[in-house]
């Protein structure tokens, strides 16, 4: 029969043997100690009960526990019991009783090695085997009261390490649910909630087919630190659990030393025994070159991340059947293009069926607005393990439509883990002169201590951080045991909480809506919990926040927007926008948007360029996403190539390039010579990156400069043929073009400049009779006389000549001007440029 090792420790070592026990899991051998019980008067009763059924006896040796009464009693009822004991040496002295025993030296929190885990399997046996043939016996014994008994085998082996275990355990309390005897039944539906295990099976209808025929449509908030699972069905929201009863899923993979892939609570348990082999946060990695060697095959993030939704998508089929699993994925508002092309590309490796990519903060909206008909204004934050977006929305009566929307994809709930990890750094480095900041080992477990310890600040004043055995002093052991108070805390962190102040006044002002204009503050995301964030919403709108939808609201939005995709909710309409611009780069590294950040998508906008050079025939047109006006600063996208351009004068040649996007956030380009009809184009993903990054242009390529250039712009930089053709005007006895005025009144050159006309928006001032002019002439272009300020900037608009470059233009003069068309001046011979 198979058993457990019963570890026998002194309180001030628990977190050594918390890890010891993981660790030991994951090596097939079961362990148990005691983390949740108090002392009182079951305490003694609970221990000798569970050293009488255990195998095996593990003594952690330290100075702690030789002067443990607890300890001492433990091994004397072991010995009694005729139990196995192993010492194992962690600091200190041997054990006096132990002196002439084998014993296992871990010094400085090390875990044990290969030989002390055979002898270990060897007390207790491969743990499930004969466990699972029990259960077998059990659930068909013809006695009820058998029945009852096999409940508690089962609820054992539901909390195994091994999957197939796990689902073993599932399935004969799925049997012992549909049980004859009522009290039987009553008992497993009674493990069953428990658990958590999810929808009962009766109350599936109708059965799932067993083969792949049906379709579920789920919503999958894919975190950096977590992930779950939603599912819509008679209007209400299903968060679907995993193997193991939970509805959250750690976002984490481990390639274990016995070459095992473990995903999930599996992988997060063997942290501190295999902290190189232990990957957390990938998704922040997504979209980037990161890889990872392990057995001989090389891993990239997006390999990673399509181990962790297989296993999801595992969940789901376990919950609801063998079915195409359609999903609405969740990215961070601040997600590129080409993250969220690699997350698209690590679901379908998963089997995933992508509907929608849907922006975090916009699926928190959603959740919250369901049902709700009153008009509001809402903020919503969402700070995640490692990203922080917020949005404002305008919901009622069925219309979620964003505003605005921002983020920051390297700011989250990890970030204060890390400034704590610092604090415990520093104060170990002061207490003992050790410097451990490149030691993997020591800072995962200080993550985890510094992680749990964040989270007890957000419902106590003050919190104890205990890491015994953290590294091996010249003077022994060190051990780290500090306290943290709440205000030591906020206090250090200050500095993360002002950036995200800083992205809440930015998309305030991005949508036009005062502080006092917001209706609802809804907070997102398990980092929330901290009491600082609560704190700064309420000194910065005056109103206290709703934290209604912590943690499941971003999955909730997506289970609902997938119900929306597939008709199953109707009279939602959703409105999303880019969080991010888009333009091109012109001449001089200067950048152009096309299409602006909080513009609601799907979208589709087209502008115009030119050359700048004098028989241009070929460019390249960079697209970039960002803010910043140098194009150096932003993200490159893609890259089109025009070869072949119609050979003319500089700034004749017009070239459109449009960008669309779509309402999944995904983005087409593409350019287009309208003269030639020659066109490029591209969808933005991560073959489009590479090969903007690895585009070498051709000699002669020259880039392009707007038709819309503004007066501050040098007229060198403004579309130019139009400057060369002032020469040739004077043959057509205009106005006002004798040599002499040509200079100016004042002597200072005079230039021209070429400008896009927009009725809406003019590029500059002009006299309200001539706009009314300007419209009725119907042009696209006109041509401006600019005086030139030494220093090569414009200074003042002197004269406006109607458009002498447009073919609209064989039009009588108005009020005395004289027009002409840009091919009069070549059909007088050869151009004059």
């Amino acid at each position: 029969m198979a058993g457990y090792v019963f570890l026998s420790y002194s309180r001030k070592d628990r977190g050594y043997v918390s890890q010891l026990a993981s660790y030991l899991g994951t090596a097939g051998v079961d362990a148990w100690f005691d983390p949740d019980i108090r002392f009182g008067s079951d305490f003694e009763r609970i221990i000798r009960n569970k050293i009488d059924g255990c195998s095996v006896l593990l003594v952690a040796m330290t100075p702690d526990s030789a002067a443990s009464e607890w300890v001492a009693r433990e091994i004397a009822w072991a010995e009694r019991q005729g139990k196995p004991i192993v010492p194992m040496l962690l600091a200190g002295e041997v054990f006096p009783r132990f002196a002439r025993v084998n014993y296992y030296p871990c010094h400085g929190g090390a875990m044990p090695g290969q030989d002390l885990i055979e002898q270990l399997r060897a007390h207790v046996g491969m743990p499930d085997g004969d466990r699972l043939a029990e259960l077998r016996e059990a659930v068909a014994e013809a006695q009820s009261w058998k029945r009852i008994g096999a409940l508690t085998l089962v609820e054992r082996l539901l909390g195994s390490v091994r999957e197939e275990t796990r689902d073993a355990a599932r399935t004969a309390l799925v049997g012992l649910i549909s049980d004859p005897d009522a009290e039987v039944t009553a008992r497993a539906l009674q493990l069953w909630h428990s658990r958590g295990l999810g929808d009962l099976p009766a109350q599936r209808q109708p059965p799932r087919p067993r083969t792949r025929s049906g379709r579920a449509v789920v919503g999958i908030d894919f975190g950096t630190t977590n992930s779950l699972v939603g599912f819509m069905e008679a209007g209400e929201v299903t968060l679907i659990p995993n193997a193991e009863g939970s509805v959250v899923t750690p976002s984490v993979v481990a390639f274990a030393p016995d070459g095992q892939i473990l995903v999930g609570a599996a992988a997060k348990r063997q942290t501190a025994a295999n902290p190189a082999g232990t990957f957390y946060s990938v998704k922040l990695k997504l979209g980037t070159a990161w890889s990872v060697e392990r057995g001989g095959r090389r891993y990239t993030a997006e390999d990673l991340a399509a181990m962790i939704l297989a296993r999801l998508r595992e969940d789901v089929e376990s919950h609801l059947g063998p079915v195409v699993v359609q999903a609405v994925m969740t990215v961070p508002a601040y997600f590129s293009m080409v993250q969220r092309d690699a997350l698209h590309a690590a679901a379908t490796a998963a089997d995933l069926h992508v509907l929608r990519i849907l922006s975090e903060p916009t699926a928190a909206a959603v959740a919250y607005g369901l049902n709700r008909t009153a008009e509001a204004t809402v903020l919503m934050l969402d700070l995640g393990g490692g990203t922080f977006d917020v949005s404002l929305t305008e919901i009622g009566d069925g219309l979620n439509e964003i505003k605005a929307t921002a983020g920051d994809n390297s700011l989250g709930g990890d970030d204060w883990d890390q400034a704590l990890v610092d604090y415990l750094l520093h104060h170990v480095r002061r207490q003992s002169g050790l410097d451990l900041a490149g030691d993997r080992s020591v800072l995962l477990r200080l993550k985890v201590a510094a992680e749990a310890a964040k989270i007890e600040l957000s419902s106590a004043m003050s919190a104890e951080v205990h890491v015994p055995f953290l590294a091996a002093g010249t003077d022994g052991p060190v051990h780290l045991l500090t306290t943290v108070s709440r205000d030591e805390f906020e206090s250090m962190t200050r500095p993360i909480l002002d950036r995200c102040e800083t992205l809440i006044r930015a998309v305030l002002q991005d949508a036009g809506i005062r502080m006092e204009s917001v209706d609802h503050i809804i907070l997102v995301g398990g980092a929330t919990r901290m009491p600082a964030v609560g704190k700064l919403v309420a000194r910065l709108t005056g109103k206290q926040p709703y934290r209604g939808i912590i943690p499941e609201g971003v999955a909730t939005g997506a289970a609902i927007q997938a119900a929306i995709l597939t008709g199953a909710v109707k009279d939602i309409l959703l409105l999303d926008v880019t969080p991010m611009s888009f333009g091109i780069e012109t001449s001089h590294g200067a950048r152009e948007k096309i299409i602006e950040r909080n513009t609601t998508i799907p979208t589709k906008r087209s502008e115009l360029f030119t050359t700048t050079e004098d028989f241009q025939r070929a460019t390249v047109v960079k697209f970039f996403q960002g803010e910043n006006e140098r194009a150096e600063s932003h993200q490159l996208l893609a890259a089109l190539e025009l070869t072949g351009i119609a050979s003319a004068p500089r700034g004749v040649a017009e070239i459109e390039v449009t960008v669309d996007i779509d309402a999944n956030g995904i983005v087409f380009v593409s350019a287009k010579d309208l003269g030639t009809g020659l066109e490029d184009s591209a969808t933005v993903n991560r073959q489009s990156v590479t090969a903007a990054r690895g585009l070498r242009p051709r000699p002669g390529t020259v880039g392009l400069v707007s038709l819309d250039a503004s007066d501050g712009q040098r007229a060198r930089d403004v579309v130019a043929a139009a400057e060369r053709g002032l020469q040739r005007l004077p043959e057509f006895n205009v106005p006002g073009f004798a040599d002499a005025e040509s200079r100016g009144p004042s002597g200072d050159p005079v230039l021209l400049q070429v400008r896009r006309w927009r009725p809406r928006n003019p590029t500059f001032r002009m006299r309200e009779d001539e706009v009314d002019w300007a419209r009725g002439l119907g042009s696209r272009y006109r041509l401006v006389l600019v005086r030139m300020s030494p220093d090569g900037s414009a200074h003042d608009t002197v004269r406006y000549v109607p458009d002498p470059l447009s073919e609209l233009t064989r039009t009588p003069p108005v009020s005395g001007e004289f027009h002409v068309s840009w091919s009069d001046i070549w059909s007088r011979g050869r151009p004059p440029f």
